[in-house]
């Protein structure tokens, strides 16, 4: 959790651009993550939900 919080702490301090990618609702990442990194994440980022598709299913195009 510590080496986490200060890799997302410092790009944070250094208003370094960062893409996550998870999963995992937020409830989830703050129990994998710890409450510090989670918050920090909450306040650094803007979540964006994708609808899940199932491309397995689409028509293929021929």
């Amino acid at each position: 959790e510590e080496i986490t919080y200060r890799l997302i702490n410092r790009r944070y301090n250094l208003m370094l651009p960062t893409l996550i990618t998870s999963n995992l609702a937020m409830r989830d990442l703050r129990g994998h993550l710890g409450d510090r990194v989670a918050s920090r994440l909450a306040e650094m980022t803007t979540r964006v939900t994708f609808e899940p598709v199932d491309h397995r299913r689409q028509p293929h195009a021929a």
